[in-house]
Order: C-alpha cells, then sequence, then structure tokens
C-alpha cells in the first residue's frame, strides 16, 4: 500500500516487534523532517494520518505530508501563515477523482455552527470531555 501522490510506501507493522523495530531504523539519527514523514507513512491502530477519499471505488489513500499540502495550499504546517489554513469555506476535491469529500467539509461547518449556537466555552468544554 502507498501514498497516491508521492507513492511512499506505508508502514503498517503486524506485530509489537515489528513496529520497535520500524521506530529503532526510522528514527535513530534521524533530522526532524525524516521522522515527520516516517509518522506520516506509518499505519497502526493507535496511528493513522492517512486519509481516504470517501468516494465508493476510488481508493485513493494520501499520507499525512501530502494532505496537509493539499489542504494547506502547498504549504507545511510549520510554514503556513494563519491565511494558508483551510477554513469552513474550503472544499477538498480528491486528487484522482475529482468528487468532493463532504464529510470533512461538514466536520468543518459542524464545528463553526457548534461554536456560534452553544457559545465558545461550552464548545471547548464539550471539545475536551471527548478527549
Amino acid at each position: 500500500m502507498e501514498c497516491s501522490i508521492c507513492y511512499e510506501k506505508f508502514f503498517t507493522p503486524k506485530t509489537e516487534e515489528e513496529l520497535k523495530y520500524l521506530i529503532n531504523e526510522n528514527i535513530k539519527k534521524k533530522s526532524y523532517k525524516e521522522i515527520e514523514k516516517f509518522k506520516n507513512l506509518l499505519i497502526t491502530n493507535n496511528h493513522n494520518k492517512t486519509h481516504t477519499c470517501p468516494t465508493p471505488n476510488c481508493q485513493c489513500i494520501t499520507c499525512g505530508d501530502c494532505w496537509i499540502k493539499i489542504t494547506h495550499k502547498g504549504k507545511k504546517i510549520y510554514e503556513a501563515t494563519e491565511d494558508d489554513f483551510p477554513s469552513i469555506n474550503d472544499i477538498f476535491v480528491c486528487p484522482y477523482c475529482k468528487n468532493v469529500d463532504w464529510k470533512y467539509y461538514m466536520n468543518n461547518v459542524f464545528n463553526e455552527l457548534q461554536i456560534k449556537v452553544l457559545g465558545y466555552d461550552v464548545f471547548i468544554d464539550l471539545l475536551t470531555s471527548k478527549i
């Protein structure tokens, strides 16, 4: 399994030992960017930064790096300014099937709606209670 945009292979360890081996091989003496790239390609039960297109039969899976580049106007999070972050008006379109990811869009709209109706303090309380 690989990213549909950059064609990097995902790391999908099946056991704890395999996960520890991957971490030791990919993190030792590596730069911050290389460690982040590894984390964005790692898929486990507790860690998955990939984005899968919700359109049936599309099978487009993007790694965390490519997802950030698409949604943040081509910039990494630490390089992006406030204007580069996605807003509720931004609609993600799959690079392959060109269909709109309405689930991603509606999640953004729903958060904005909750803030307007409930108020910011109640929204933060709800958000922290889920964590």
